[in-house]
């Protein structure tokens, strides 16, 4: 899949699961902001900085997805190896240890 293919499917699925998902200039501000899932008025968000390259958009929102995302929800394959590699690492796993 091309990344701009990879970035609408996240966006669907996204959405498929009540998270909006906005892009906005984020530019110099009093308070440092940077993309990500957040909640406004009770409701979850992603934030995406439009100025960051598509390959970041979609680390940003498949972090976010895995926060939401259940293992035993279908997600289509390709996607799937998405939200994979983008999990975090689990610390209490002697195998991830440095």
């Amino acid at each position: 899949m091309e990344p701009g293919d990879i970035l609408r499917e996240l966006r669907k699925l996204a959405e498929s699961q009540g998270v909006a998902v906005r892009e906005r200039a984020l530019g110099p501000a009093p308070v440092r902001v940077r993309s990500g899932l957040c909640k406004v008025q009770g409701e979850p968000l992603v934030v995406l900085d439009r100025k960051i390259p598509v390959q970041e958009k979609i680390a940003v929102l498949a972090e976010a997805l895995n926060q939401i995302i259940t293992e035993d929800m279908y997600v289509i394959p390709a996607i799937r190896e998405i939200l994979e590699a983008h999990k975090p690492a689990d610390s209490s796993n002697p195998e991830n240890a440095a």
